[in-house]
């Protein structure tokens, strides 16, 4: 185990603390480090699929946020079906979106039994 002792940090730009060498650390999962190089921890990006706009008309877009942007997105793609309560994960390259509600069907609607997936997000 290192011990790390700081007296201070200073600065906001890329002035401060640097870390080198091996240093490990006590945690109940409280508090968890970044881990990966800089380019993998800078990519930034949400990916959202299907959005209800009102009573009974959903959207079937797939938009990306760069997160580092002043927050536009950009729809890139269409779900094969305008829904929306959709279930979705994603890794670095893939996302999916899975099941969601089309209008209809009585209240809540209709719930549906399919998957779309994007790659090279």
């Amino acid at each position: 185990m290192t011990t790390l002792k700081v007296d201070t940090i200073s600065g906001i730009g890329t002035e401060g603390t640097v870390f080198q060498g091996g240093v490990g650390y006590d945690s109940l999962n409280y508090l968890t480090l970044p881990k990966g190089t800089t380019t993998q921890a800078n990519r930034g990006r949400a990916v959202m699929g299907g959005f209800y706009k009102g009573p009974n008309t959903y959207y079937s877009n797939i938009e990306y946020l760069n997160i580092q942007s002043l927050g536009n997105t950009t729809k890139f793609g269409d779900l094969t079906l305008a829904r929306t309560e959709i279930a979705s994960c994603s890794s670095s390259t893939r996302a999916l979106f899975a099941g969601g509600t089309v209008p209809g069907g009585g209240t809540g609607g209709t719930k549906q039994n399919l998957i779309d997936y994007v790659t090279n997000i």
